[in-house]
């Protein structure tokens, strides 16, 4: 399973460009359960262990500068490429809603780096991984195109 390895570090490259594991989710379970909400409120303000995570996601939306929304998209293709591998069948992605997904890509070359690395991480040799490459091919296809398109017309 060495496409698994590379799974790994494909997640390493999209989430920060260096290894950066988060140990802390074990911090989030009690008796071998996940804890409730308020437990997990709890323990966010007293364990300062979280805080790097915490900060990953604070403030994150779609308009900001930095590249952390084009990160969690990236991360969310490889968990549906990842699901659609080991996951039930009534859990599976369809090219449509992947595609929807690539869709709410904000920077194209963050795109276009993910399809780069995938196959050089040996991910494009597992068929629910080269669907989300293809799917990021045919939306940055498109872009392009459209970009062409625009530029072309008269203003």
């Amino acid at each position: 399973m060495s496409w698994v390895r590379s799974l790994v570090a494909g997640f390493q490259v999209t989430i920060s460009g260096r290894f950066w594991v988060i140990t802390e989710v074990d911090s989030c379970y009690a008796d071998d359960h996940p804890i409730q909400y308020d437990a997990l409120e709890e323990r966010i303000s007293e364990d300062r262990s979280l805080d790097r995570m915490i900060a990953f996601f604070d403030g994150l939306t779609r308009g900001e500068e930095r590249y952390r929304w084009d990160r969690m998209v990236a991360l969310h293709l490889f968990v549906v490429a990842f699901i659609n591998k080991f996951g039930y069948c009534e859990q599976r992605s369809t090219t449509a809603q992947i595609s929807e997904i690539v869709a709410q890509f904000k920077n194209p070359e963050i795109a276009s780096n993910l399809i780069d690395w995938m196959p050089r991480l040996g991910l494009t040799e597992v068929k629910e991984f080269r669907q989300v490459n293809d799917a990021i091919k045919r939306h940055l296809h498109v872009r392009k195109r459209e970009r062409a398109l625009a530029a072309a017309s008269p203003r």
